[in-house]
């Protein structure tokens, strides 16, 4: 008989046999993957490239050497910061290399502040704070910003204006840390009269708002630049008259030259009567009464008689020439001999018509510009002249339109209440009233925007006490937009730089 089989020793073998076996793969695979991250963190330890002092130097950051002025300051320790960054150097030693770049007094100070210090390690953030505390402390940086809150354009081209935003706002970003509120704050510092022209544009960005208003400046000085191309022109053009063609032409007014061979001037009618004239295609029969004879020349003309700027050297009075000068003084307010008007005690003429003439007087006869204080009764009333309310800068005004005037006027409390913009006068004007007393003028509110109908007119305005009325637009503006008055129906027809033709009344 066979020996028996041992089958559940068999079975207890075989199944520790594939325990070990086990046992021996899992440790391998944990040492594999042991080695695995081993090799791994020593390739990341390889990458990190060691910053030395001299690759630091590379970036040429900036030294400093001790300056009262926070914003050079503010600035160094800005590029020494973005040096940092593009070297990657590390915390440790950023204290150290800064340090190197301080010369003169700052490197005194570093020295001393140093030494106050505990021993060890003078971390990034401690430096800075010690930095900012000895050249850009709280004193100065409360003044800094009030200034940039009080920054406003003032006297500086829009180009300057944005320089110096620019230098101010990078310290406080708090006033300017979305697009939106940096456009807004660089736009109420703008000069009055580009603000109001940027503020119906609704712009959004900064870049927007800048652009923006350097166009509108440019446009700006591009107009002066043509008025002074025009009053060269008429000056040129008045120094060829003499008094001899004067008095062949007692209608003509000195300096002004009718634009489309159109005129504002009452005809001579010579005689009394009325005067009718054919009609054509842009003018309707007129009729009006005899024009009154004037008391100074004789004969019958509107306006100022032009021998009022006339001055006798005789008598050094005026409206007539020292040929003319009989024996005797005679005042010209009394018509009395034997004083002269400034010695003369009659009450001056009721006559409110104020004169603006340069100073001092000329010898040659030199146009004079004039405007009357009227009232709006009395602008309803009077046919030569149209009234009526006008945005003046945006703003509604009371506006006389007056081809007797020869110069354009803003009320002086008008112009102060509304902030308008006012720059010096190449010369001293000379503004007469009727009482013979002279008021000087330095000053005018250059490029004041008119609006009527939708349209943009322009006009250099003189400040002066007016009556009623907030502006006064006499022929200077008229000649620019070539007018035409129609007196019978009041109104005014204009024409835009755009050829366009506009008509108020």
């Amino acid at each position: 008989m066979p020996p028996r089989r041992n089958t559940g020793a068999n079975i207890s073998t075989d199944q520790e046999a594939q325990q070990q076996q086990q046992i021996q793969q899992q440790l391998l695979q944990q040492q594999q993957h042991h080695q695995q991250h081993q090799h791994q963190q020593q390739q990341h330890q390889q990458v990190v490239p060691v910053v030395t002092f001299k690759s630091f130097q590379a970036a040429k950051p900036p030294e400093f050497k001790g300056s009262a002025d926070t914003v050079e300051a503010k600035a160094r320790l800005k590029e020494m910061e973005k040096a940092f960054t593009l070297i990657e150097v590390t915390g440790e030693k950023k204290t150290e290399y800064a340090s190197y770049f301080l010369k003169n007094e700052a490197s005194y100070w570093w020295e001393t502040s140093k030494a106050l210090e505990p021993e060890g390690l003078i971390t990034w953030e401690r430096f800075t704070e010690l930095f900012l505390e000895k050249y850009f402390p709280d004193l100065m940086r409360d003044q800094m910003e009030l200034k940039f809150l009080e920054l406003k354009q003032r006297s500086m081209t829009v180009s300057q204006y944005e320089t110096k935003f620019t230098e101010l706002s990078r310290f406080f970003p708090t006033y300017v840390y979305t697009e939106k509120k940096k456009a807004n704050r660089f736009q109420q510092g703008l000069r009055s009269w580009i603000r109001s022209k940027l503020a119906v544009l609704e712009l959004d960005t900064y870049s927007a708002v800048v652009q923006k208003a350097m166009i509108a400046e440019g446009e700006s000085d591009s107009y002066m630049r043509e008025r002074e191309n025009k009053k060269r022109k008429v000056g040129t053009s008045d120094k060829v008259q003499s008094p001899g063609d004067l008095q062949s032409h007692p209608n003509k007014k000195p300096g002004f030259q009718p634009s489309r061979g159109t005129t504002f001037k009452k005809p001579d009618t010579g005689n009394a009567g009325p005067i009718n004239r054919p009609p054509n295609n842009n003018q309707q029969v007129v009729s009006r009464p005899p024009l009154p004879e004037c008391k100074t020349c004789g004969k019958r003309h509107p306006g100022i008689c032009y021998r009022l700027s006339i001055t006798c050297f005789k008598c050094n009075q005026k409206g007539h020439y020292a040929r003319d000068f009989k024996t005797g003084i005679v005042c010209h307010r009394c018509k009395i001999p034997d004083h002269m008007i400034k010695d003369c005690r009659a009450p001056a003429p009721v006559n409110n018509m104020i004169r603006a003439i340069e100073a001092p007087p000329a010898v040659d006869v030199q146009p004079l510009a004039r405007t009357y204080n009227m009232s709006m009764r009395e602008a309803v009333r009077d046919s030569d002249v149209v009234a009526g309310t006008l945005l003046i800068n945006s703003v509604n005004a009371k506006v006389l339109i007056d081809s007797g005037a020869t110069k354009s006027f803003i009320s002086e409390t008008f112009a102060r209440k509304l902030n308008f913009l006012m720059e010096p006068l190449s010369g001293v004007l000379s503004v007469e009233i009727a009482n013979q007393d002279r008021i000087p003028v330095s000053s005018y509110c250059p490029r004041c925007e008119i609006e009527i109908l939708g349209n943009r007119f322009y006009a250099d305005l003189l400040p002066f006490k007016l009556g009623e009325f907030d502006v006064i637009l006499g022929m200077d503006w008229l000649t620019d937009y070539d007018a035409r008055i129609d007196c019978k129906d009041k109104r005014v027809n204009l024409v835009t730089p755009g050829k366009k033709e506009v008509i108020f009344k």
